[in-house]
Protein backbone atom coordinates (compact mmCIF):
# COMPACT_ATOMS: atom_id res chain seq x y z
CA UNK A 1 0.00 0.00 0.00
CA UNK A 2 2.78 2.45 0.96
CA UNK A 3 4.58 1.63 -2.29
CA UNK A 4 1.47 2.47 -4.33
CA UNK A 5 0.95 5.74 -2.47
CA UNK A 6 4.61 6.73 -2.90
CA UNK A 7 4.53 5.98 -6.62
CA UNK A 8 1.32 7.98 -6.95
CA UNK A 9 2.80 10.95 -5.09
CA UNK A 10 5.96 10.91 -7.23
CA UNK A 11 3.95 10.70 -10.45
CA UNK A 12 1.56 13.48 -9.41
CA UNK A 13 4.42 15.75 -8.41
CA UNK A 14 6.14 15.01 -11.70
CA UNK A 15 3.02 15.86 -13.68
CA UNK A 16 2.49 19.06 -11.70
CA UNK A 17 6.09 20.02 -12.35
CA UNK A 18 5.74 19.40 -16.07
CA UNK A 19 2.58 21.48 -16.16
CA UNK A 20 4.41 24.37 -14.51
CA UNK A 21 7.66 24.03 -16.47
CA UNK A 22 6.70 26.74 -18.96
CA UNK A 23 7.45 30.20 -17.71
CA UNK A 24 5.48 32.09 -20.32
CA UNK A 25 8.29 34.01 -21.98
CA UNK A 26 8.52 31.84 -25.09
CA UNK A 27 5.02 32.18 -26.48
CA UNK A 28 5.80 29.92 -29.45
CA UNK A 29 6.09 26.86 -27.20
CA UNK A 30 9.33 25.87 -28.93
CA UNK A 31 11.36 25.98 -25.73
CA UNK A 32 8.82 23.77 -23.99
CA UNK A 33 9.03 21.27 -26.85
CA UNK A 34 12.83 21.30 -26.72
CA UNK A 35 13.06 20.55 -23.02
CA UNK A 36 10.09 18.19 -22.96
CA UNK A 37 12.30 15.25 -23.85
CA UNK A 38 15.49 16.29 -22.10
CA UNK A 39 18.06 13.62 -21.22
CA UNK A 40 17.99 14.23 -17.48
CA UNK A 41 14.24 13.77 -17.08
CA UNK A 42 14.35 10.75 -19.38
CA UNK A 43 17.07 9.11 -17.26
CA UNK A 44 15.17 9.92 -14.07
CA UNK A 45 11.96 8.41 -15.46
CA UNK A 46 13.75 5.18 -16.37
CA UNK A 47 15.52 4.95 -13.03
CA UNK A 48 12.44 5.76 -10.96
CA UNK A 49 10.47 3.05 -12.79
CA UNK A 50 13.27 0.58 -12.10
CA UNK A 51 13.27 1.54 -8.41
CA UNK A 52 9.48 1.24 -8.23
CA UNK A 53 9.60 -2.25 -9.69
CA UNK A 54 12.79 -3.35 -7.93
CA UNK A 55 13.18 -5.72 -5.01
CA UNK A 56 15.17 -3.16 -3.00
CA UNK A 57 12.34 -0.63 -3.02
CA UNK A 58 12.13 1.48 0.12
CA UNK A 59 12.37 4.95 1.57
CA UNK A 60 16.17 5.00 1.57
CA UNK A 61 16.30 3.91 -2.08
CA UNK A 62 13.99 6.79 -3.04
CA UNK A 63 16.01 9.26 -0.97
CA UNK A 64 19.18 8.12 -2.75
CA UNK A 65 17.53 8.42 -6.18
CA UNK A 66 16.18 11.91 -5.50
CA UNK A 67 19.51 13.01 -4.02
CA UNK A 68 21.36 11.76 -7.10
CA UNK A 69 19.10 13.74 -9.42
CA UNK A 70 19.18 16.83 -7.20
CA UNK A 71 22.97 16.82 -7.65
CA UNK A 72 22.65 16.31 -11.41
CA UNK A 73 20.16 19.19 -11.72
CA UNK A 74 22.45 21.33 -9.58
CA UNK A 75 25.24 20.66 -12.08
CA UNK A 76 22.93 21.75 -14.90
CA UNK A 77 21.97 24.86 -12.94
CA UNK A 78 25.59 25.88 -12.44
CA UNK A 79 26.41 25.24 -16.09
CA UNK A 80 23.51 27.28 -17.51
CA UNK A 81 24.14 30.06 -15.00
CA UNK A 82 27.74 30.38 -16.26
CA UNK A 83 26.61 30.22 -19.90
CA UNK A 84 23.99 32.88 -19.30
CA UNK A 85 26.46 35.18 -17.56
CA UNK A 86 28.80 34.84 -20.55
CA UNK A 87 26.24 36.32 -22.98
CA UNK A 88 24.98 39.18 -20.80
CA UNK A 89 26.22 42.74 -20.55
CA UNK A 90 27.87 43.78 -17.26
CA UNK A 91 24.65 45.44 -16.07
CA UNK A 92 22.58 42.37 -16.94
CA UNK A 93 25.14 40.13 -15.22
CA UNK A 94 24.78 42.15 -12.02
CA UNK A 95 20.99 41.77 -12.12
CA UNK A 96 21.24 38.02 -12.74
CA UNK A 97 23.72 37.63 -9.88
CA UNK A 98 21.34 39.49 -7.56
CA UNK A 99 18.41 37.35 -8.72
CA UNK A 100 20.40 34.14 -8.32
CA UNK A 101 21.57 35.06 -4.82
CA UNK A 102 17.94 35.75 -3.90
CA UNK A 103 16.80 32.44 -5.35
CA UNK A 104 19.60 30.58 -3.57
CA UNK A 105 18.71 32.21 -0.26
CA UNK A 106 15.04 31.24 -0.74
CA UNK A 107 16.01 27.67 -1.72
CA UNK A 108 18.24 27.17 1.32
CA UNK A 109 15.81 28.82 3.73
CA UNK A 110 12.96 26.66 2.45
CA UNK A 111 14.99 23.47 2.94
CA UNK A 112 16.01 24.56 6.45
CA UNK A 113 12.42 25.41 7.36
CA UNK A 114 11.12 22.03 6.20
CA UNK A 115 13.90 20.18 8.03
CA UNK A 116 13.37 22.12 11.26
CA UNK A 117 9.58 22.13 11.18
CA UNK A 118 8.19 19.19 9.26
CA UNK A 119 10.99 16.62 9.54
CA UNK A 120 12.18 17.40 13.07
CA UNK A 121 11.21 15.10 15.88
CA UNK A 122 8.43 16.64 17.90
CA UNK A 123 6.98 15.30 21.13
CA UNK A 124 4.28 13.53 19.09
CA UNK A 125 6.68 12.54 16.27
CA UNK A 126 7.71 14.18 13.01
CA UNK A 127 4.86 15.65 10.99
CA UNK A 128 5.88 13.99 7.73
CA UNK A 129 7.29 10.72 9.07
CA UNK A 130 9.73 8.63 7.03
CA UNK A 131 7.91 9.52 3.80
CA UNK A 132 8.80 13.14 4.56
CA UNK A 133 12.45 12.40 3.82
CA UNK A 134 11.48 11.47 0.27
CA UNK A 135 9.07 14.38 -0.09
CA UNK A 136 11.59 16.93 1.17
CA UNK A 137 14.41 15.86 -1.16
CA UNK A 138 11.90 15.66 -4.03
CA UNK A 139 10.82 19.25 -3.34
CA UNK A 140 14.48 20.28 -3.02
CA UNK A 141 15.30 18.67 -6.38
CA UNK A 142 12.24 20.17 -8.05
CA UNK A 143 13.16 23.69 -6.93
CA UNK A 144 16.59 23.25 -8.51
CA UNK A 145 15.07 21.75 -11.66
CA UNK A 146 12.58 24.58 -11.97
CA UNK A 147 15.24 27.29 -11.59
CA UNK A 148 17.48 25.49 -14.08
CA UNK A 149 14.72 25.41 -16.68
CA UNK A 150 13.96 29.06 -16.03
CA UNK A 151 17.59 30.04 -16.71
CA UNK A 152 17.63 27.74 -19.75
CA UNK A 153 14.60 29.55 -21.12
CA UNK A 154 16.37 32.89 -20.72
CA UNK A 155 19.38 31.51 -22.57
CA UNK A 156 17.14 30.06 -25.26
CA UNK A 157 15.47 33.44 -25.78
CA UNK A 158 18.86 35.13 -26.08
CA UNK A 159 20.69 32.51 -28.15
CA UNK A 160 18.05 30.18 -29.60
CA UNK A 161 19.50 26.99 -28.19
CA UNK A 162 19.28 24.66 -25.22
CA UNK A 163 21.95 22.11 -24.40
CA UNK A 164 22.16 19.89 -21.37
CA UNK A 165 25.51 19.02 -19.83
CA UNK A 166 24.17 15.65 -18.69
CA UNK A 167 24.84 12.70 -20.97
CA UNK A 168 23.65 9.15 -20.44
CA UNK A 169 26.45 6.96 -19.01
Amino acid sequence: MRKTILIGVVLLLGLALLANAGYGYDMSGEFQRMIGSNPLDAAYDRESKAVSNGKDWGTQTWVELETKYAKLWDGELNAIYRKLLAVLSPGEQAKLRTAQRGWLQYHRNEAEFVAATLLATRKDGPILGSQGRVDSILAYKNRIRSRTLELMEYFYLLRGEVRFVYREP
